[in-house]
């Protein structure tokens, strides 16, 4: 009885350890989805036509050089911006997704115990809430979720308009 009631309390202290992790944790990103998810959308609306628009004006000329360099350091900059915050972004839905670890080590302890159906349903809602087909994470505004496969196709979307004014200017 009391390897029972040692098991008890100890899957009980890891599952209100997880529990308030989870809740921290979401709690952390949507705080930061508000806040990180407008300012990306908003960055990549306006640099996106921006630097295509000075990349033309670099290739079309009538820029003198050192102006050329100056806009071609911020071209680099903005990228390089867009590119650092949608390394750290895309991270975070591994990151909520580490803490399932946790919750299936304490369901096998919890299935060598006699602990109550109670308990296990509990503990299977939980594991239910963290590994739904819906993946949490930043947004971009209220669009879509920051994954690297978004982020490939905005850079993508970049590239065409690089190969576009590189067609025009041939003609």
């Amino acid at each position: 009885m009391r390897n029972y009631i040692r098991i008890y309390r100890t899957v009980w202290r890891d599952l209100d350890r997880y529990r308030r992790f989870y809740i921290n944790c979401l709690r952390s990103i949507l705080i930061q989805n508000r806040i990180i998810g407008y300012l990306l959308m908003v960055n990549l609306i306006c640099f996106t036509p921006v630097n295509a628009f000075l990349i033309w004006s670099i290739i079309f000329g009538g820029i003198e050089f050192i102006t050329s360099l100056l806009i071609i350091g911020v071209i680099i900059a903005q990228m390089t911006y867009i590119f650092g915050i949608h390394l750290l972004v895309v991270q975070y839905p591994k990151r909520i997704h580490l803490s399932s670890k946790i919750l299936i080590a304490i369901n096998s302890r919890m299935i060598t115990s006699s602990i109550r159906i109670q308990e296990r349903i509990r503990l299977t809602n939980d594991i239910m809430a963290i590994n739904v087909t819906n993946r949490y994470g930043i947004t971009y505004g209220t669009t879509q979720l920051v994954t690297a496969g978004t982020f490939l196709k905005q850079l993508l979307a970049f590239g065409n308009v690089r190969l576009y004014l590189n067609e025009y200017n041939r003609y």
